[in-house]
């Protein structure tokens, strides 16, 4: 999977850690919600079609583990008016 920009985005998340790339999302007006969008590559598609588990992986660095939301429909996120549907 690679993090792609989608139309709500209004911010782009990056680090100084050369293993880690610039992340496309949208950060809530209040900052307190970082949503970001990830396209499968042909090879995710087809393992998800013969296996159908996401596994998500969270740096926490020995803190708190912040609650996590996976969707497949961006309507589960975005709750102002879209001007485009997916």
């Amino acid at each position: 999977m690679k993090p792609i920009e989608f139309p709500e985005q209004n911010a782009i998340a990056s680090s100084n850690d050369a293993n880690v790339q610039p992340l496309p999302c949208r950060i809530s007006e209040d900052g307190t919600q970082v949503i970001s969008c990830w396209e499968l590559t042909e090879a995710d598609f087809e393992r998800l079609k013969r296996k159908p588990r996401i596994y998500v992986s969270q740096m926490t660095y020995g803190g708190a583990i912040p609650p996590l939301f996976v969707t497949t429909d961006n309507n589960d996120l975005f709750t102002y008016k879209k001007t485009e549907k997916e």
